[in-house]
């Protein structure tokens, strides 16, 4: 099964942090996970054995990393995958080029991933053409934070 690989090749991998927020680029190069399911594979998950794997992850970096870290998830709709990472959490803000709305649990996140990998992400019943040609919605990326103390 791929997912037993991702777990296998993720749970221990080792993340960069920078002692402040110098090196951004760095961190999100070294520090930015996706998880991508077959409609098969997201049939044999549940939100809340997705959302405790995330924790044994958080709780593992928790563990290793030497600074208090900002977690944050999103679903990436075009890529159908989950994605997360860990940044410093000196860090003001999350790392996105676009509006945010921050969500209060992971569980949201997690629900609209599996449910789109269960389906067909590029089904064209999922978009719109009623938008006026000179009118261009503004993308709002749904993300969940939280700030992880070093031990």
């Amino acid at each position: 099964m791929k997912t037993e690989k991702w777990l296998q090749k993720n749970f221990n991998r080792k993340l960069y942090f920078a002692p402040g927020v110098d090196e951004l680029d760095r961190e999100l190069e070294n520090n930015c996970f996706d998880l991508v399911l077959s409609a098969r594979e997201s049939k044999k998950f549940s939100v809340p054995q997705i959302c405790d794997l995330l924790t044994a992850i958080k709780d593992k970096q928790q563990a290793d990393a030497p600074v208090d870290l900002r977690y944050y998830l999103w679903f990436d709709a075009l890529a159908n995958a989950l994605r997360f990472g860990f940044i410093n959490a000196a860090h003001n803000k999350l790392p996105f080029n676009c509006k945010l709305q921050i969500v209060d649990s992971e569980a949201e996140i997690v629900q609209n991933f599996l449910a789109s990998s269960a389906g067909n992400p590029l089904d064209l019943a999922n978009f719109t053409d009623d938008i006026e040609d000179d009118e261009e919605p503004e993308f709002v990326l749904k993300v969940y934070q939280e700030i992880i103390q070093k031990d």
